[in-house]
């Protein structure tokens, strides 16, 4: 983990003190940028130091750091900060993932969308109705039940929708099926902040149901084979059961989404909050230790989206692209694998842009381990034991060992 650093509050000083090294300069640094560059960083023995006389943005210490550095403005993860109107240094205020969240940024939510959510419309059988059939379009996201805050701060968001746990896995699911809340909140949220993957050609589609369901269409046969045509056309199309019913439906033009002329960075966190990986690799080598210490921060997508790859390279201004060995036709990734990219691009990005839910976990402890590399920790048998004791307590996937 960073060295903490450490603050504190008098009526004529606020101060933040931590170890020097690169990283938490960088740190520093966004915390002056959030201060409109008020004040000054400066080297104090093996510290740097950043002040600020006179403040006009200050923080509550019963709340902690939160209403200062929310994550939608530019919030510092992995920092501890103390608080005290005398100056004395006192119990640290730790940011929890919960605190972290804060309020979602709109551009965060459609991020984490197109990573992690599903336009749906459900057809099936229904002899109650005259046209024989029901149909259900529904915006659905599905986690991990370790990740539930992040749904319910989504469904805060939108001020709609149900949030379902399945008792018979460890999934949680937020819903929006009502007709008039997709069509009032959902599809103008996605108007506005657009989705960036081939994604937004379902959202599209997926609009075009909602609209004929509001009209009624799905009543009455014509309208329903419109659905069913539309439906064709998103997602992996019709079920069996579907194109058994439907022989004679054509499916309609799926749109193509031109590539991305601009990635908003408040997206870009959100959809990595969704789809980035961050793994530690330690492998056999020649080295003194025998054991050598890779990191790599990578995103996959489908070869449909290699675009949107080629926008975040362009983002990052980092990374390779390579295609998924095991099916050259279905896989395609940004992988940054070289130390000073991740040092200087990738770090300074999420420091700024943070990762959100319990991927957060992970993406510290990969900033554990870079600190420790960029101080040549890792050719140190100390070093070593640490990042295989860090490696060890991620969540995520790692990368096997060699």
């Amino acid at each position: 983990m960073l060295n903490s650093p450490i603050g504190y509050q008098s009526s004529i000083v606020y101060s933040i003190g931590a170890e020097q090294n690169s990283l938490n300069l960088i740190l520093l640094e966004r915390i002056k940028e959030y201060f409109n560059g008020e004040g000054s960083i400066s080297k104090s023995g093996n510290m740097y130091i950043y002040e600020t006389r006179g403040m006009k943005k200050t923080f509550s210490t019963s709340s902690g750091f939160t209403h200062l550095l929310r994550p939608n403005k530019k919030f510092v993860p992995g920092i501890r900060y103390f608080s005290s109107s005398n100056s004395s240094l006192v119990k640290p205020i730790v940011l929890s993932l919960d605190e972290n969240m804060g309020n979602l940024n709109p551009n965060w939510i459609s991020g984490f969308s197109d990573a992690e959510a599903s336009f749906i419309v459900t057809i099936s059988k229904n002899s109650n109705l005259k046209s024989g059939w029901t149909v259900i379009p529904s915006f659905q996201i599905g986690l991990d039940a370790k990740d539930i805050r992040i749904l319910e701060n989504i469904q805060k968001f939108f001020g709609v929708g149900v949030i379902n746990k399945r008792l018979s896995s460890n999934l949680v699911s937020y819903s929006v099926t009502k007709n008039h809340d997709l069509l009032k909140v959902i599809i103008p949220h996605f108007e506005k902040y657009s989705l960036i993957s081939q994604k937004n050609a379902d959202f599209y589609l997926f609009k075009s149901v909602v609209i004929l369901c509001s009209q009624k269409e799905h009543l009455n046969k014509a309208g329903l084979n419109k659905i069913v045509a539309i439906r064709a056309s998103m997602n992996r199309g019709l079920t069996d059961i579907l194109k058994k019913e439907f022989p004679n439906i054509v499916p309609v033009n799926r749109p193509i989404m031109a590539k991305p002329d601009y990635l908003e960075p408040n997206g870009v966190s959100g959809f990595i909050s969704g789809e980035g990986c961050f793994y530690i690799s330690v492998y056999k080598s020649k080295t003194k230790l025998g054991y050598a210490t890779a990191l790599m921060f990578s995103v996959s997508q489908h070869m449909r989206d290699i675009q949107l790859i080629e926008s975040l390279v362009t983002f990052f201004n980092c990374g390779q692209i390579k295609k998924d060995p095991r099916d050259l036709n279905s896989g395609v990734y940004i992988n940054v694998t070289d130390f000073s990219n991740i040092l200087k691009k990738v770090l300074p990005f999420f420091a700024q842009y943070p990762i959100l839910g319990n991927k957060y976990l992970d993406y510290q402890s990969f900033v554990q381990v870079a600190k420790i590399i960029e101080e040549k920790g890792h050719l140190t048998q100390q070093g070593l034991d640490r990042i295989n004791q860090i490696k060890s307590s991620m969540n995520s996937s790692r990368l096997n060992d060699k």
